[in-house]
């Protein structure tokens, strides 16, 4: 049961990293799986030099369906949600706008556990909430079609940005409330990535393969040293990172606005932020802190 709920969870989280505007690492703390993920990847390469197998085994065996499930959102699932984003826009939207609301209550509760917080603590949190805040602006207004590369001629130096791009935007996705593929737009390449990724389905294999080869390695490298970072700042300085967090997941909720019309989807779009909402909040609240 634990194997198809971290798949499940790895879905989840998949499908949140190819969509623009929604974190990754925020569905991991709706899924209560962040913690652990953290723990995982910081402590993967200390336990192999340990040789410490016992703790390998048991973190393979968390990571392997967790990454199965991100593969195959990511792959599948994406499709559907170019599809209703693309059918559906408001809706999809702000169905993701209530589901990030929900977990706000969370953060708080989380942050706030080991004590109340110093005013020292709102440095952090306006910090990260300035800059999702910019984000967001760039998100709404900014043009970035024409920012975007269809795809990438393999010669050193697009190995190079490729392996870049895949670094800041796995470092970037582990953190809840931003979004590596929102990062990945600003940058310009989204287009080009998630066209490799369709690629692998769609019939054009061989070359979707060497373009994700070095975007996946950064990916790897940027997990580590992210995930490395985030684990001790969380130990060393645990209300501090929350309301650092917390910041980031505020400000991301306006990147997802997408614009409103008062029809039929509309209506339907403002049910579903309440809906989306109010199911984040109760499964959210039933989980332990991270």
């Amino acid at each position: 049961m634990n194997y198809l709920n971290n798949f499940l969870s790895g879905s989840a989280i998949g499908v949140a990293n190819v969509i623009p505007g929604l974190s990754g690492g925020s569905i991991a703390v709706i899924t209560n799986k962040y913690q652990r993920l953290i723990n995982v990847i910081s402590s993967f390469l200390p336990n192999i030099k340990n040789k410490n197998t016992k703790a390998l085994k048991s973190d393979m065996l968390f990571l392997i369906p967790l990454l199965l499930g991100v593969v195959t959102g990511v792959l599948i699932f994406a499709i559907l949600i170019e599809y209703l984003l693309n059918a559906f826009p408001i809706a999809t939207l702000f169905s993701f706008m209530g589901l990030l609301i929900g977990t706000i209550p969370l953060m708080f509760q989380n942050a706030n556990i080991k004590g109340n917080p110093t005013t020292s603590m709102l440095v952090p949190f306006f910090v990260t909430l300035g800059f999702s805040l910019i984000l967001a602006y760039f998100n709404i207004t900014g043009d970035f079609t024409a920012n975007q590369v269809p795809y990438y001629e393999l010669n050193f130096g697009n190995i190079i940005l490729l392996f870049t791009f895949g670094f800041l935007a796995a470092g970037t996705m582990i953190v809840p409330g931003i979004s590596g593929s929102l990062v990945l737009l600003i940058l310009g390449g989204y287009n080009a990535i998630i066209g490799a990724i369709s690629g692998l389905i769609n019939g054009n294999f061989m070359d979707s393969f060497l373009t994700l080869i070095p975007f996946g390695i950064g990916c790897v490298l940027g997990l580590i040293v992210i995930s490395t970072l985030i684990n001790w700042l969380l130990e060393a300085h645990y209300t501090a990172t929350y309301y650092g967090i917390l910041g980031f997941l505020i400000g991301s909720i306006p990147c997802l606005y997408g614009g409103f019309t008062a029809n039929l989807e509309g209506y339907i779009a403002i049910a579903l932020l309440v809906a989306f909402a109010v199911s984040s909040y109760l499964v959210t609240m039933k989980t332990k802190h991270l």
